[in-house]
């Protein structure tokens, strides 16, 4: 199984951007799989309670706190890094021009020499939408419109041609293509049956949030029971499983996690207001891989 870390670049005001470098090198040379960004391009003083990984709706983050952009973040971490895998956690899909956005998307897979992983959701917050311009209605419609879309024009054919609701291109002609050709890799997002049926119909992986790893085999059933229904073979969609957990509590759910079956661990990282915070969250999830490790190793000596 693989061990990630997905952080977050805020409360740095003026210098988080020129942390990503030394941030990505960290991960990198703490021997962690990969790094992930996440998205918020506005947030607001208030929402609707419609958060849905907490018991009241009310996301758990200091709404104050700005974000780096997803993907100057991954186009800055892969110029200073060579193995580790990049992605988004999760760009909120609706709200991007899935043209300029596969153009994006083709330069940082290029960068990188092929380490993108785009993962995607189609956002909880009505408020975010408005901002952009965006209807909040059908988003789900819009992202699954836009993934068809993008893969048109990241396919071998140098001409691409999609007729949809959302897009539509005639002789359109993206180069250069990206090194995944055609298939920079999708994860998709959360656990409604609409996310679920999305992540089996066009996903390469699917994104458990961070639910109680109790709960999680439950919800790697779901999964199962949606690529089935749409006759996929469950095998063929990664799984990949978010978490806050730190110390003791990371190794117990690392362990959980790989005996579960999950391809990739993200272990969530968080800054507020101090650079030390950041590499000690990377080199506690390194620290925890680390003894799951030894442990392996030592049983693997006395078995």
């Amino acid at each position: 199984m693989h061990v990630g870390a997905a952080i977050t670049f805020n409360g740095l005001q003026g210098r988080s951007a020129a942390e990503v470098p030394r941030i990505a090198r960290l991960v990198e040379d703490s021997g962690l799989d990969s790094l992930w960004a996440p998205e918020h391009i506005v947030t607001f003083e208030a929402y609707k309670p419609n958060f849905p990984y907490t018991s009241d709706g009310v996301p758990p983050f200091n709404l104050h706190e700005g974000k780096e952009e997803c993907l100057t973040v991954l186009a800055a971490a892969a110029a200073v890094t060579s193995k580790i895998r990049l992605g988004t956690c999760v760009l909120i899909l609706p709200q991007r021009n899935p043209v300029i956005l596969a153009k994006q998307l083709i330069s940082i897979d290029n960068l990188s020499g092929g380490r993108l992983t785009l993962g995607v959701g189609v956002g909880w917050a009505e408020e975010e939408f408005e901002a952009v311009s965006v209807p909040f209605d059908r988003r789900g419609a819009r992202a699954d419109e836009y993934i068809r879309a993008m893969r048109a024009l990241w396919s071998a054919e140098e001409i691409s041609t999609f007729e949809g609701e959302f897009v539509t291109l005639h002789g359109a002609v993206m180069l250069p293509k990206p090194v995944q050709l055609s298939r920079i890799p999708i994860m998709v997002g959360g656990q409604s049956m609409r996310a679920l049926r999305r992540a089996a119909a066009l996903g390469d992986v699917w994104l458990c949030g961070p639910v109680a790893l109790d709960a999680l085999w439950a919800e790697m059933r779901r999964a199962d029971g949606a690529c089935e229904a749409l006759g996929r073979d469950p095998r063929t969609l990664r799984r990949n499983y978010m978490t806050y957990a730190r110390g003791d509590e990371l190794i117990r759910v690392i362990e959980g996690a790989r005996e579960r079956g999950v391809d990739e661990l993200l272990g969530i990282v968080g800054v507020s207001g101090d650079d030390r915070s950041l590499s000690q969250g990377i080199e506690e999830i390194a620290a925890a891989v680390a003894a799951v490790r030894e442990s392996e190793s030592a049983g693997a000596r006395t078995g």
